[in-house]
């Protein structure tokens, strides 16, 4: 094993083959990747997924929507409900009737 404060550091003329060889790998890669044609090229990004399977439908996606809180518990999916009986006080967690305990509508 190599002791990392034993290890020589490489020198300038490795340092700077290893960074032309970088360049030359980054630009035939950018030239290929260019020469690929349009309807042929991976989508990359997920905008670039909706639109071709939104080519491909020949309609639009429906844009995800963030789903509103409900309005009777305030998006908890319930409350706390304090009973008391013979001087013991007792917290039950109570589901929400409107969302069925989801929180949202």
């Amino acid at each position: 094993m190599i002791d990392s404060m034993t290890r020589t550091r490489p020198a300038p003329a490795d340092q700077d083959a290893n960074r032309r060889l970088g360049r030359h790998l980054l630009d035939v890669v950018r030239r290929q990747d260019a020469a690929i044609p349009a309807d042929r090229r991976a989508p990359r990004t997920v905008a670039e997924m909706h639109a071709r399977l939104a080519q491909a439908d020949g309609a639009s996606l429906p844009v995800p929507q963030a789903q509103q809180p409900c309005s009777s518990c305030g998006g908890a999916g319930g409350k706390v409900v304090d009973t008391s009986s013979g001087g013991v006080t007792r917290q039950s967690w109570q589901s929400c009737g409107s969302c069925n305990g989801s929180g949202v509508k």
